[in-house]
């Protein structure tokens, strides 16, 4: 084994933020449940907006550059836009 195949017991090593992907799947679901069900605060264009934009920057924020973070972001966008489609 090499030394990059081993990490060193002073280093940390830094873990995705997974759960960003978990939450992100959940508003998500609960964003084309309420669209479904045609809850009122879910049917003006500026609430799927803001709801999508406020958890893409946490998600950004809390992952930091990191994948996870990124697909995060776009899940809930990608959900964003497409409640303009269906």
């Amino acid at each position: 084994m090499t030394e990059t195949d081993v990490t060193k017991p002073g280093k940390k090593k830094n873990a995705e933020p997974y759960w960003l992907i978990y939450i992100s799947a959940i508003l998500s679901g609960l964003l084309l449940i309420g669209y479904a069900l045609d809850i009122g605060a879910l049917q003006k264009i500026s609430a799927r907006l803001g709801i999508g934009l406020l958890f893409g920057a946490f998600a950004l924020i809390v992952g930091r550059s990191r994948v996870a973070g990124y697909i995060a972001a776009g899940l809930v966008g990608f959900v964003v836009i497409l409640t303009f489609f269906l």
